[in-house]
């Protein structure tokens, strides 16, 4: 079996975990410099998003059953309008939802580590820090939900006042750690 830090060495693309982690994806991002390529993306495991994803699905199918009980108090007009109004709300929360996990991101390239976090739709963090600054490098994966799904957190210590990088909910944070301490090596 290939593991992903052996593919760092030819040019071959890997995409796991929806998107999740990526091996030489074709992307690029606002802050890279010319001769810099990106490696590996990561984002949370799909497994994090299943919470809120049967939360959409139980508040989607709850209308029909309240709409029964309302129908004795509030006319057809009123209730479309109540059930438009609420699969509105939850269309867009569903869609907040989608758009946290799509750019929450990690991304590592040849030359540095980069993480960017959104807190909300308005506020973005981006920490970064280039590979030589890297003094360690730990995975974490407790519980038996994360061990099931083989997904934790990497934390990317750096050396002198710069910020420390977390890679929050990760797949398979050990091969991150691999690939990361490989690229420490070169």
């Amino acid at each position: 079996m290939v593991m992903p830090h052996d593919l760092l060495e030819d040019n071959s693309t890997l995409h796991r975990h929806l998107h999740a982690f990526c091996i030489r994806p074709r992307i690029n991002f606002e802050s890279q410099q010319e001769d810099e390529e990106v490696l590996v993306t990561l984002r949370a495991h799909p497994a994090t998003q299943i919470p809120w994803i049967v939360t959409v699905i139980f508040l989607a199918l709850l209308p029909p059953f309240l709409d029964v009980i309302l129908a004795s108090f509030f006319s057809s007009l009123e209730i479309f309008f109540f059930n438009l109004v609420w699969y509105s709300f939850l269309a867009s929360y569903a869609f907040i939802n989608f758009l946290m996990w799509l750019f929450n991101v990690g991304i590592i390239t040849n030359r540095r580590i980069v993480d960017v976090d959104y807190e909300n739709i308005l506020i973005k963090e981006l920490t970064g820090s280039s590979i030589t600054d890297v003094t360690d490098v730990t995975a974490v994966t407790t519980g038996f939900v994360r061990s099931l799904f083989s997904y934790g957190d990497v934390f990317v210590q750096t050396a002198g006042v710069h910020q420390n990088i977390e890679f929050l909910k990760v797949p398979d944070p050990s091969e991150v750690v691999s690939i990361i301490n490989k690229l420490m090596r070169r």
